[in-house]
């Protein structure tokens, strides 16, 4: 990469400027020299400015675009590996790691996509493809492809925006609290555009768009309502952020221990033993030894192997 570099500074001195002022990075001007001529390098240094090497990637790709390349599924050979010597003499083989999937643009609206699958989803590309013969006569991945990531899309925007072909008019708030409707966490996450509205000191907004949380701005905790005003989309990192600026660091992490060993408890052959009993032998109502236990969880955590230790907790509660 310094080579290659190296050869772009030499052929067009300009660049070294751009690298200085680190609006370049050597792997961005690598992907560049392909591209780079006396007539438009300037343009092209600007234009790459501030780009990751992804995007610089997609910038070429649309100026220097590649013909299409056609789908193909070979089988991959065993990767091998050297042993390593552990210490007292014993061979310890590291594990087998499986190529990294690639996807390069080949063109402004064309990219070539390389992954590793199993023999079993080989297998099922294989039926799709005699499945859907009489609507893809030719048996192209590519629209195997796109019907199946259509439909995931489709089921995940469901499950984690409440997106539907027939939404409300009108979004409602719960009158449960705590509790934000598939009409509310549907118009919050439309108006944000499904992407952290997190803004740092300098005006920039996060870009994520993945493990994204619903914010009250007005903390539950403290009143907040679960209104479309008072929520907001933020990425899990920046939505604990937010909350150890009101609470604390030390009260977020404990909040999150116990959440864990409700989890975990919910597992947990003892709890589950204890919620029977409970509920059978004790005849409680279902839904306040759920809350008792929750409690208990919290307090025992979920190393707690005695179903009795469970129950005595719980009755404390309960009674």
């Amino acid at each position: 990469t310094r080579l290659a570099a190296a050869r772009v500074v030499r052929d067009f001195p300009l660049a070294l400027e751009f690298l200085a002022r680190g609006d370049i990075h050597l792997c961005g001007l690598t992907e560049l020299r392909r591209v780079l001529t006396p007539e438009n390098h300037e343009a092209l240094l600007r234009e790459a400015s501030g780009k990751s090497t992804r995007a610089l990637r997609e910038m070429i790709a649309a100026r220097a675009p590649k013909p299409d390349v056609a789908a193909s599924i070979e089988p991959v050979a065993p990767q091998t590996s050297l042993p390593s010597l552990a210490i007292g003499g014993s061979s310890n083989a590291p594990p087998e790691v499986s190529p990294r999937p690639k996807m390069e643009p080949l063109s402004a609206t064309r990219y070539r996509l390389e992954v590793t699958v199993s023999a079993e989803t080989k297998g099922i590309v294989e039926e799709i493809k005699d499945l859907m013969a009489h609507r893809n006569p030719t048996r192209d991945l590519e629209v195997i492809l796109e019907a199946a990531l259509r439909d995931l899309r489709d089921k995940l925007q469901k499950e984690r925006y409440a997106k539907t072909s027939r939404p409300r008019k009108f979004a409602k708030a719960s009158t449960r609290p705590g509790y934000v409707t598939s009409a509310v966490r549907r118009e919050v996450f439309e108006r944000d555009g499904a992407q952290c509205t997190f803004v740092d000191d300098q005006g920039r907004r996060c870009e994520e768009r993945g493990c994204l949380e619903i914010h009250h701005l007005v903390s539950k905790a403290l009143g907040g309502p679960d209104t479309v005003e008072n929520l907001t989309v933020r990425c899990r990192p920046h939505n604990r952020h937010d909350a150890e600026k009101v609470f604390g660091r030390e009260h977020v992490e404990e909040r999150i221990r116990c959440e864990r060993s409700k989890r975990q408890a919910k597992r947990s052959p003892a709890f589950e033993t204890a919620e029977r009993g409970l509920v059978g032998d004790f005849e409680f109502a279902p839904k306040d030894v759920r809350a008792a236990l929750a409690k208990v969880a919290g307090e025992l955590g979920s190393s707690t192997t005695s179903p009795e230790e469970v129950i005595r907790a719980a009755l404390r509660l309960l009674t």
